[in-house]
């Protein structure tokens, strides 16, 4: 009969190491994400946003209100407003806390953006 194998008790350390690594990264990425409602309600007319979630094409973006944008822009860091046009929507991508302007013709509501403060 052959005579059975003890398993170090060390093997615990590195793998409880890598968990511990593991699990602080994903929580600091969970708390630094910020959450964004359900969705708001815009008004007709202008509405100054910010996009949270991840980047992502202006298409994807407003695709439950794209029948009733009017026009979508974006915020330069040097305080210039960029006009996106229709045509380009499905070419340019948000990037995550990308303030945007967009005009609606109608009361509706959109996912994946909150109010700026």
């Amino acid at each position: 009969m052959p005579k059975e194998r003890e398993v170090s008790p060390l093997w615990i350390i590195p793998a409880a190491i890598i968990l511990g690594i593991g699990a602080g990264m994903g929580l600091i990425l969970a708390l630094a994400r910020e959450e964004a409602p359900e969705e708001i309600e815009l008004s007709p007319g202008a509405n100054v946003v910010k996009w949270v979630g991840p980047p992502t094409y202006v298409s994807d973006a407003l695709a439950d209100i794209i029948d009733y944008v009017e026009i979508f822009s974006v915020l330069r860091a040097d305080g210039v407003w960029i006009e996106i046009t229709r045509d380009g929507w499905d070419t340019w991508i948000i990037p995550t806390n990308q303030i945007c302007e967009i005009y609606v013709d109608r009361a509706c509501t959109v996912k994946g953006f909150v109010w700026v403060e």
